[in-house]
């Protein structure tokens, strides 16, 4: 795990949680979690998680760059915000 993902997945987890209504340590959601598949979180609430992060960053990300397919993960999606702070 990088030093910014670091930074990215307490922000990532964080959302998630708050909107499943969910406490607890950052480590009960695995990388391999497939948030969307699961139904865990919805499209929706997905963009939702998005804006927050950008918020919570406070600097607008390259969402256009994300490639959605490959975002399969809760670490991917870790690895592909990562990559956009990277490049901001």
């Amino acid at each position: 795990m990088t030093e910014r993902q670091a930074g990215v997945r307490p922000i990532v987890v964080g959302l998630i949680k708050e909107q499943i209504g969910r406490s607890g340590t950052d480590d009960e959601l695995d990388d391999d979690l497939d948030i969307l598949g699961t139904g865990l979180i919805d499209s929706l609430a997905f963009v939702d998680l998005l804006i927050n992060v950008e918020t919570q960053l406070e600097a607008p990300l390259a969402l256009d760059r994300l490639d959605f397919e490959q975002i399969d993960s809760l670490g991917a999606l870790i690895d592909a915000l990562d990559e956009l702070t990277e490049s901001r």
